[in-house]
C-alpha cells in the first residue's frame, strides 16, 4: 500500500499542469468556505438579506453545487494520473464522497428543518411591510 501511495504522488508532482490544478482546488474551496461564513454570520446575527430560509437554502445549493464541480474536475484529474484500466473501486469510492456526503447532509437538514418548522419560522426575522 505504502509503495502504491508513494507511486501516486510520484504521478502528481509530475502532473503538468499541476499549478492551475492547486489553483482552481483554492479558489473552489475559498468559494464554499465563503458561502458558509456569510450564511452562518448572517443566520447568527438575523440581519441582512442572507438571514432567510430562502437564502439559506440557495446557499446550501450553492456549496453543495460548488463540491461537486470541484469533486468532478479533481475525478478527471485522477483519472488522467492513473490508468483508467485500474480497478476503480477505492478511487470512486474517494471520489464520491463530497457530492454524496452533500446528498445525505442536505436531505438530514430538510427532514430537520421540516420537523421544527415552527422554530425555524420563528427564528428568521420577520419581511418589513411596506
Amino acid at each position: 500500500m505504502d509503495s502504491l501511495w508513494f507511486e501516486f504522488n510520484q504521478q502528481f508532482l509530475a502532473y503538468q499542469n499541476l499549478i492551475p490544478f492547486l489553483i482552481v482546488n483554492i479558489i473552489v474551496s475559498v468559494l464554499i468556505v465563503r458561502a458558509v461564513f456569510l450564511s452562518r454570520r448572517a443566520l447568527v446575527n438575523r440581519e441582512g438579506k442572507l438571514a432567510s430560509l430562502g437564502r439559506l437554502i440557495v446557499s446550501i445549493l450553492w456549496i453543495g453545487f460548488l463540491g461537486i464541480i470541484q469533486s468532478f474536475y479533481i475525478a478527471s484529474v485522477l483519472l488522467i494520473l492513473t490508468d483508467a484500466t485500474e480497478p476503480v473501486l477505492e478511487r470512486g469510492t474517494a471520489i464520491t464522497f463530497l457530492p454524496l456526503s452533500f446528498v445525505v447532509g442536505f436531505v438530514l437538514i430538510a427532514l430537520f428543518g421540516l420537523m421544527n418548522w415552527g422554530d425555524l419560522t420563528r427564528w428568521f426575522p420577520q419581511r418589513q411591510r411596506k
